[in-house]
């Protein structure tokens, strides 16, 4: 009896010491996971390689400067060549920006500029089979064809709701294609004028402040930044087309629900001043401007000159509220 009294109590005994080696390592887990944490929220992040000023490098002045021009096209045809497009040393140091700069290798190689023209001004002017379009519009499309979906064919629809006898073209590499010609095929068997064209960019830039930047951009002499390429390109593209063409403007997600006849060189608005019911924040997904309009002329300035890759927003619908504000 003696002998089971001793064993139980010993068992009792190392079974309080391997509880508490337990506890033991338990708390030694705690405390490392706590030292981890401090370390990760007080550690400062150095972005490598520092950030470029905003400017293009080697950016041209004379090509910024003057009086605005209206765009000459030349007779020979202009054709982009992908293997110039050359990646800088930055982009090597910098994994983000170097798969940016591999999706913009893509998104600059484009169709031939007399193709360009050719196809755009076919499309908008009246023929025998083609009745003429009231009022001309253009979107944008940098995303994959397949990425079209209900909420871009709702912006559409209430496009031609309100217009039906207006004419769209969607800028796109991706939606012209036979997959875009079968996505847009609702609408152009009802009788709707729309139709994808792949851009070309030293066309539209042609004699404008952007040509130099393009120019640069092509090199790999501009930092793209951290925010998509094709978003910056977009900002920069739809000025280059109403600047060339004049027309409308309207980003893909836009609904429609009022006619646009009345206006003229007209920018959309987002923010209201409360104190005063003045619009204190213009936005740049919404522009209607004659073809060579000057202020268009101002905003592509102001893109090539103050370009920033890292900020949202500073290319696109804060550009047009600096410029308007510089205007006053």
């Amino acid at each position: 009896m003696e002998n089971i009294t001793f064993f139980l109590s010993e068992l009792l005994l190392h079974y309080q010491k391997s509880k508490k080696s337990f506890y033991a390592l338990i708390s030694l887990l705690l405390l490392s996971l706590l030292a981890y944490n401090s370390a990760t929220i007080f550690c400062i992040h150095l972005p490598f390689p520092a950030k470029l000023p905003p400017e293009p490098a080697t950016f041209s002045p004379e090509s910024a400067v003057g009086k605005p021009k209206l765009f000459h096209p030349s007779s020979s045809a202009i054709t982009e060549q992908s293997s110039n497009i050359k990646s800088s040393s930055l982009l090597h140091k910098h994994p983000k920006r170097r798969k940016n700069y591999r999706n913009a290798v893509r998104i600059l190689v484009s169709k031939p500029a007399n193709q360009f023209e050719a196809r755009v001004t076919k499309f908008l002017k009246p023929n025998s089979s083609n009745s003429s379009c009231d009022l001309q519009f253009f979107m944008t499309w940098i995303s994959e064809a397949g990425s079209f979906g209900n909420r871009e064919f709702f912006s559409v629809e209430s496009l031609f709701k309100t217009h039906p006898k207006s004419c769209l073209i969607i800028i796109s590499n991706s939606l012209d294609s036979p997959k875009g010609l079968q996505i847009l095929k609702p609408f152009t068997k009802t009788g709707f004028k729309v139709t994808a064209i792949s851009p070309n960019f030293n066309y539209l830039f042609k004699n404008t402040p952007a040509e130099s930047w393009y120019n640069q951009l092509k090199r790999g002499n501009v930092n793209p930044g951290d925010i998509s390429l094709g978003q910056n390109l977009s900002n920069l593209l739809r000025l280059g087309l109403l600047y060339r063409f004049g027309g409308i403007y309207i980003d893909t997600d836009i609904l429609i629900l009022k006619s646009f006849h009345n206006l003229k060189n007209t920018i959309g608005a987002q923010a209201l001043e409360l104190a005063t019911g003045n619009w204190s924040r213009l936005n740049n997904a919404v522009m209607i401007f004659d073809k060579g309009h000057p202020l268009l002329y101002k905003f592509i300035q102001e893109f090539a000159l103050t370009f920033d890759g890292n900020k949202w927003g500073h290319n696109g619908p804060y550009l047009v509220s600096r410029v308007e504000d510089y205007n006053h």
